[in-house]
């Protein structure tokens, strides 16, 4: 019986530590940042190759919806889309 209580222990400290680390994961890893950026910058590209062309319309629409839909899903604001250097995390943005 004490080994059971052994492992069960040890499944219990590994689920807190889990917990602990990962509690403020989003929050610290910049995420929103890069995501938001990046989603930018291709949205901003395929704009410029298919903007005009009606074919691409429901396409294009689908592209623009995504830096909106990514905006909403980390809380990030009009102000912080705006500047993302207002994006609170840990490491801060280099290039």
């Amino acid at each position: 019986m004490p080994r059971a209580a052994s492992i069960n222990r040890q499944l219990v400290d590994l689920y807190v530590t889990l917990l602990y680390i990962l509690d403020d994961f989003l929050a610290r890893s910049g995420i929103p940042t890069v995501w938001l950026e990046n989603i930018k910058k291709h949205v901003d590209s395929e704009i410029d190759k298919h903007g005009n062309d009606p074919v691409w319309a429901d396409y294009m629409r689908d592209q623009q919806a995504i830096p909106v839909k990514t905006a909403i899903a980390y809380d990030v604001t009009p102000e912080q889309q705006a500047d993302l250097d207002l994006i609170p995390w840990w490491a801060r943005r280099t290039g």
